[in-house]
């Protein structure tokens, strides 16, 4: 007996007013038409977030894939310039009689001379040749062309700024000791690379590209080992509109990101000691072995109906706490005036 009285979905009794399974009244009406328009406006207002992608959860952290972090780095992601300030203009200059550079690609400790170059806009990269138009770029070194795979603590970048010291090779065009130390002790290097900001509210933009501008001042007797660390960002878009996930892949993008600097002493230029071999600076560039992953959630159709209705929820209980006292009487005064006919002179 307990089993056949089961049934989620069984019709309730209802008693019938004039044909009508409810008494409508004109309060209920007003608040109905009320419950509808808000219906309707707050449903629209949230497909257009939805629609816009406003609404997002995300979060960060650092992950750890079990394998080692890669990442293609080409003159759109990864272009260096570097150069050093002149002491009485404080401008940069490139002026080999003073400082040369040089740089390698390094891979399981097997170097790659590369060619370095005055820079040139047209090869830096397309979302960063607005920023790069404020620099003198003839004033700064170039790679002349990059396009290698970065591997955490696999393989670097590494550059060597080193004083002019007169050799036959060089058919001793170097300018006077004293010239170089001017130039060179106590002055400015500054580096310039291409870097990313993590904009993660903004759906089709990720990332905002920028300029990051880090500086050291050079010394003689005292070098200085830069040891830059970038990183590695993976960001995953869900893209799905609907609510069911499995329709369709998480969208997936590869960024690299300046890190940390840290700035290590070694021994530094002297021209007047020949055996002093050493560079005024070395850079080297490195992607650490720690991914940032960022998971963005946005909006999905099944959220904007569990919210509406939720909130749609909240309204109707409101107003039916407000409706029920006045309309209960309401109903039961025409149910009495339906079922008797009174005639308070006559007493019938």
């Amino acid at each position: 007996e307990f089993f056949k009285e089961i049934d989620f979905y069984g019709k309730q009794p209802e008693f019938y007013f004039k044909g009508n399974s409810k008494k409508v009244t004109c309060i209920g009406r007003i608040f109905t038409f009320i419950y509808i328009f808000i219906y309707i406006v707050f449903f629209i207002y949230k497909l257009f977030r939805m629609y816009r992608r406003i609404d997002i959860t995300f979060y960060d952290s650092y992950s750890d894939k079990g394998e080692i972090p890669s990442i293609n780095i080409t003159n759109e992601n990864f272009y260096i310039a570097f150069s050093v300030f002149n002491g009485s203009t404080g401008d940069p200059f490139i002026d080999e009689s003073i400082y040369y550079p040089v740089a390698y690609y390094i891979d399981n400790e097997v170097e790659e001379i590369l060619e370095l170059e005055p820079c040139n806009l047209d090869k830096i990269g397309s979302k960063y040749k607005e920023y790069f138009k404020e620099y003198k770029l003839d004033k700064y070194y170039c790679l002349n062309k990059v396009n290698y795979t970065l591997k955490a603590y696999i393989n670097s970048f590494v550059f060597k700024i080193n004083p002019c010291k007169n050799t036959s090779e060089n058919n001793n065009h170097c300018k006077s000791k004293e010239i170089i130390d001017y130039h060179l002790n106590g002055n400015n290097l500054i580096i310039v690379l291409e870097d990313i900001l993590i904009t993660p509210l903004k759906f089709d933009k990720p990332v905002q590209e920028r300029i990051n501008d880090l500086y050291t001042t050079l010394y003689k007797n005292f070098g200085q080992y830069l040891y830059i660390e970038m990183q590695m960002v993976a960001i995953e878009t869900n893209n799905n509109i609907i609510g069911f996930d499995f329709l369709t892949k998480e969208k997936v993008e590869n960024f690299i990101k300046y890190d940390t600097l840290e700035i290590i002493p070694q021994p530094g230029y002297n021209l007047n000691d020949e055996n002093n071999n050493y560079p005024v600076c070395e850079i080297e560039f490195q992607l650490k072995d720690k991914i940032l992953s960022e998971k963005r959630q946005y909006t999905q159709l099944i959220d904007v109906l569990g919210e509406v209705g939720g909130f749609m929820e909240l309204i109707s209980s409101f107003f039916g706490a407000i409706c029920s006292f006045i309309i209960d009487i309401l109903y039961e005064k025409s149910i009495v005036n339906n079922l008797f006919s009174f005639d308070i002179k006559k007493k019938i």
